[in-house]
């Protein structure tokens, strides 16, 4: 970048004044310094966020600990209430136009179809501490408000797999001397994985905030069960780790900050013997993500591209009042 920034400046020199030149040469070490540190930001915030899944699991096994130190008579004023869940969920996507742009090619693939991949069930792969966050899970921890308002954090490990053998549409062009090269006007064409695996699986992984609703409609005698049901608003970050291999290009997986979701749940809960709970919630959403990494950071190409979700879960939970 910087030998054909300097031969530009050098032929520019003969003609432009030398203020000018110096604001172009500034002007071009500031861009590239602005992209350095936006790649150390992302880096950061991928470390971060890695670092949580092991705040995750010490939580949960930590919370019902707490819970039963705080065991006590019951008083009549309203108290806050913390709490933990973890559950499995499945999800479903809409058809998606994906947009691929590098130094040889730009071009879009429209009604690309995806699936989620759940891990089969295993006792040692749901249940062993090691392997919790191998399937596709739901974590959340937050706190209840005296006014049945409750605002939590959490993390929606979905996997995102874009299927072969179905019909899509290539809009573009590619000129990078391959079998693939060519411009292209919505041609259709059935999608083969030697031209294109795209797949969010390790994973789908939005990171949200969400305030939630509840209305108790039943209470057991000495609350022993109650149900309860709830509609909430979330917003958060994706940080996927996209596996992904474009035409000959080598295949690519690593962590990135690359969009945000948005969107709305409504669920059911039931509560037993108070501290513990059961959950069965429907998160629907949208997830727009215009800066995946196709290449690694090294490099500038990129994909694009929105879609909407819909996901279906069950979690355990814990909870006590302060």
């Amino acid at each position: 970048m910087l030998n054909k920034f300097g031969g530009a400046a050098a032929t520019q020199s003969k003609s432009c004044p030398p203020n000018q030149i110096y604001l172009t040469c500034h002007f071009a070490f500031v861009s590239r310094d602005f992209r350095i540190e936006s790649n150390h930001l992302n880096l950061y915030i991928c470390r971060l966020y890695l670092n949580m899944k092991h705040l995750i699991l010490a939580l949960i096994l930590l919370l019902p600990c707490i819970s039963k130190a705080q065991e006590t008579k019951v008083s009549k004023k309203k108290k806050i209430t913390l709490f933990t869940s973890w559950g499995y969920n499945r999800a479903y996507f809409t058809n998606s136009a994906i947009h691929f742009t590098g130094s040889d090619y730009h071009f879009t693939i429209r009604h690309a179809q995806a699936r989620d991949r759940q891990s089969p069930f295993t006792f040692d792969t749901y249940f062993n501490p090691g392997t919790l966050s191998i399937p596709q899970y739901d974590f959340s921890i937050g706190a209840t408000l005296p006014n049945h308002i409750s605002i939590s954090i959490g993390q929606d490990h979905m996997k995102y797999v874009v299927q072969h053998g179905t019909k899509i549409a290539v809009d573009g062009s590619i000129h990078n001397g391959t079998e693939f090269s060519g411009d292209f006007h919505n041609e259709s064409r059935i999608l083969t994985e030697d031209f294109l695996q795209f797949e969010h699986t390790n994973g789908l992984n939005y990171v949200h905030a969400q305030v939630s609703k509840e209305k108790e409609w039943f209470k057991g005698r000495f609350r022993y069960v109650t149900m309860k049901t709830d509609a909430s608003i979330h917003a958060g970050v994706l940080i996927p780790k996209s596996d992904v291999k474009l035409m000959h290009y080598a295949e690519h997986d690593e962590f990135h900050l690359a969009g945000y979701g948005v969107g709305f749940k409504i669920g059911m809960k039931a509560e037993l013997f108070r501290n513990i709970y059961i959950r069965l919630d429907n998160k629907t959403g949208f997830i727009n993500m215009p800066d995946i990494l196709t290449r690694g950071t090294n490099y500038k190409d990129r994909a694009h591209q929105h879609f909407g979700f819909t996901e279906f879960f069950y979690a355990i939970g814990f909870q006590c009042a302060l």
